[in-house]
């Protein structure tokens, strides 16, 4: 008999690191030959995209009606994003939760932080087994949760084959013959964009692309300073196409990715696989993923990161262009085959 196991993809219109991993994942179950298993996947309600005749489906809120209506029952639940809920306990599935980081440790404060973290122990001890996506992530959560007595595997993301996908220039980018840096991510503090424009000063020459959603104060604070001092020269462009993204890691003279908080750093793997020039800080999960291939940013103040990026500029053409082949044959573990094959594992052992 097959086992039946619910995948939570609910995230999965999300334009976020979260949202590209549901996605991309999803790609690879509709196609996956695993006979011994049944995949039911969660979508929101206003999911348009490709559907499997192999998956059955369930709308998000309204899960356990739609199990009901299929006649099926759940043996496993994959909660993929520790935002979303677990399975009801009505459901009599056993609980596999992913966890992608707890970045709201460095994030949050006092009772609020406190309230995260009870939240978060509550999940896990309520989960059968958990899933982490860097041992960063599961060092952390050991050091300000811990895992009781659940069993733990480390996932790492995975990365497509993007450097062979289509490209095309964003309408921003007036001069295609201009230098310029590019970064991207949602534009908040945790990401630490705003440390890039005092760089732009050393380096009058260059662009600067700051790609991503730009909720809230922290990016309007970024566009006041950009319209005050470099207006001509660096770019809060908002969402941008995937077309577009590619074409900017291929054509950039360097990444820049200062966060402070990650789990993973997906930007990071996808600009190796452009064999980009990149240069990011030394904080959480970072050097874990990107180990010696990249430079590093130890502070934040404007004459390190500076200095730091000069350098990286500086390295002889022969020298980058063989550290980036090595760094481009070490990106490509990072791949969606070997992340479902150890999620396939999981979902019969549990």
């Amino acid at each position: 008999m097959k086992k039946n196991v619910v995948i939570d993809f609910s995230r999965i219109n999300d334009y976020t690191g979260f949202g590209e991993v549901a996605r991309r994942y999803y790609a690879e179950l509709c196609c996956v030959d695993a006979p011994d298993l049944h995949f039911i996947a969660i979508v929101p309600p206003d999911y348009t995209g490709v559907r499997s005749e192999n998956i059955d489906y369930l709308t998000t809120g309204n899960e356990l009606q739609d199990l009901q209506r299929l006649g099926l029952s759940a043996d496993l639940w994959h909660t993929t994003d520790q935002r979303q809920h677990l399975s009801p306990r009505k459901s009599g599935a056993k609980r596999l939760l992913t966890i992608h980081d707890i970045n709201f440790i460095g994030e949050k404060t006092g009772i609020h932080r406190l309230k995260r973290i009870l939240k978060m122990k509550l999940k896990i001890m309520r989960s059968d087994y958990i899933s982490v996506i860097s041992q960063y992530v599961k060092d952390d959560i050991s050091t300000h949760i811990g895992f009781g007595n659940k069993g733990v595997s480390i996932v790492y993301n995975g990365v497509p084959d993007i450097e062979s996908a289509p490209r095309e220039q964003p309408a921003f980018v007036k001069d295609p013959s201009a230098k310029f840096f590019f970064t991207i991510g949602q534009v908040i503090p945790k990401k630490n964009f705003k440390t890039l424009l005092p760089l732009m000063d050393a380096f009058p020459d260059h662009h600067l692309y700051i790609c991503g959603e730009t909720p809230g104060p922290y990016a309007d604070d970024i566009r006041e300073q950009i319209a005050t001092r470099y207006a001509d020269r660096v770019f809060l462009t908002g969402q941008i196409e995937h077309s577009e993204k590619y074409w900017l890691y291929a054509h950039c003279a360097a990444f820049l990715f200062p966060s402070k908080l990650e789990g993973f750093g997906l930007p990071i793997v996808e600009a190796m696989r452009f064999r980009c020039n990149i240069v990011a800080s030394q904080l959480t999960s970072i050097p874990e993923i990107a180990q010696d291939y990249i430079s590093y940013w130890a502070d934040f103040t404007p004459e390190h990161m500076i200095s730091v990026l000069q350098k990286a500029l500086d390295i002889p053409q022969e020298t980058l262009q063989r550290r980036h082949e090595e760094m481009y044959r070490y990106s490509q573990r990072f791949n969606y085959a070997n992340y479902t094959a150890q999620y396939l594992e999981l979902y019969r052992s549990i």
